[in-house]
């Protein structure tokens, strides 16, 4: 069974950062959404008008949900990596 290159710590910082940002993203994105939808459903209805509001709710919703999965797991694997490149700085010198 092949790991394409990924160590078996990579693999499981991936996957808790992937699994933090499922997390970030279910309790972020109602509140994403309640600040920004009503902005969004304007520019919808400017351009398209009324009848395409609530297919573009939902790719709305979608798209933030997206955005803050994508975004949140970028994140939480940039600190999982300096923390571990700290603790290698810091504790390397005892192994």
């Amino acid at each position: 069974m092949s790991n394409n290159g990924q160590g078996e710590l990579q693999k499981a910082g991936a996957g808790l950062a992937a699994t933090l940002a499922l997390i970030a993203a279910f309790m972020g994105t109602p509140y994403l959404d309640r600040w920004t939808s009503d902005f969004a459903m304007g520019l919808v209805v400017s351009a398209y008008g009324y009848d395409f509001v609530p297919l573009a709710r939902i790719i709305w919703t979608l798209l933030l949900g997206a955005v803050v999965f994508f975004f949140s797991r970028a994140l939480i694997a940039l600190a999982i990596m300096i923390i571990a490149s700290w603790g290698v700085m810091r504790f390397g010198a005892f192994i």
